[in-house]
């Protein structure tokens, strides 16, 4: 699916990272965001925010040049 291996079930590698197919974003499990609440902190926060939207980026660059083969 868009040149993307299959990672897992309902997921591709883009990069090493896992991508939802689809993603239904809102949709987290609340306890998901629970375990993880204590770990945060605002320098990992803007860390984390930069990598993904760094990583975000270079998905949409990949995503438009396989729309564009299939055209």
């Amino acid at each position: 699916m868009l040149g993307l291996k299959v990672r897992d079930f309902g997921t591709l590698d883009f990069e090493g990272l896992s991508v939802e197919a689809p993603v239904e974003f809102d949709t987290v499990p609340k306890p998901a965001i629970e375990a993880a609440w204590a770990a945060g902190d605002a320098d990992l926060g803007e860390a984390v925010a930069e990598d993904l939207v760094a990583a975000a980026a270079r998905f949409v660059a990949h995503v438009a040049a396989e729309v564009g083969k299939a055209v």
